[in-house]
């Protein structure tokens, strides 16, 4: 599939010019950069140059949320205006696109990758280690079809992926160890703790009352996606009021689900109850 992006593109490039503006949306303030490499480094993202010949009007720049850093790459592939972004976030859209008036992607990720299609525009986000990827072409005369663009932003997803070493995953999971606190419902409190490079375990206690609480306990493991997977979950309702000797009621065993990660916060919009969906988890 190396040479998907190549082929594919340079037929569609054959065949039409387009005169299009890059209406992708840039919040202030911007550093302009000099190299895909700073940025890179920066914002500790993977962005790359496309595989194909006459790629143009390159630019780099850092964008200064307030909340995060996000690493924007431009540039021109004959008259087609694409943008690529990563950002170290989980929980909401970086691509500065709006459709119709919403954001064009939803805040929840599912799959391996995403699309989205409007105002002239044809878009695919995906995760991995590193954060949000997204990648933005320009496309107001609708001279690419769909399944041309798929294929090309599925080339620029396997270009930007990394495998972390043994040593890395190791490092990643020693970095999430400590216990955080639930900022949304100010009742849950989890801990992890790392298991070398094989992954960590987690476990979540949602205080009912002064006498009983729920636990959760599950190991997670760094997905592709750069979600946390884990497929072992034990759910536990535990509670007496002698808190020498707490009764212990098995709720379920081998639940499936996966946390987020942005900044520091873990973000549990993979657990199995609806109710633990919006938690986050803070230091």
């Amino acid at each position: 599939m190396k040479h998907t992006f190549v082929i594919l593109l340079m037929l569609a490039l054959a065949f039409c010019a387009v005169s299009a503006e890059n209406t992708v949306g840039m919040p202030n303030p911007v550093t302009e950069c000099a190299s895909l490499e700073e940025i890179n480094a920066l914002v500790g993202s993977n962005l790359v140059h496309p595989a194909v010949m006459g790629v143009t009007d390159e630019r780099f720049c850092i964008i200064d949320t307030g909340d995060s850093l996000i690493a924007e790459y431009s540039f021109r592939i004959n008259s087609y205006e694409c943008t690529m972004r990563c950002a170290a976030v989980a929980d909401e859209d970086i691509s500065g696109v709006y459709i119709g008036g919403e954001a064009a992607f939803a805040d929840e990720f599912e799959g391996e990758i995403q699309f989205a299609a409007g105002e002239g525009l044809r878009l695919a986000r995906w995760f991995d280690i590193n954060g949000q990827y997204c990648f933005v072409l320009s496309d107001p005369e609708e001279y690419m079809d769909e399944e041309t663009f798929r294929l090309v932003a599925l080339e620029m997803k396997d270009l930007t992926s990394t495998v972390p070493t043994t040593a890395e995953l190791e490092a990643f999971y020693a970095a999430l160890e400590g216990a955080y606190e639930d900022s949304y419902s100010q009742r849950a409190h989890l801990t992890v703790s790392a298991n070398g490079s094989e992954g960590a375990s987690i476990e979540v206690d949602w205080a009912d009352s002064a006498f009983e609480y729920v636990r959760w306990t599950m190991t997670v493991k760094l997905g592709e996606d750069g979600l946390l997977y884990y497929t072992d979950c034990t759910k536990e309702q535990i509670g007496s009021d002698d808190s020498e000797h707490p009764g212990v009621n098995l709720i379920y065993e081998g639940g499936e689900g996966f946390f987020g990660l942005s900044e520091g916060k873990l973000f549990w919009n993979g657990a199995e109850e609806e109710s633990c969906r919006e938690c986050v988890f803070e230091r």
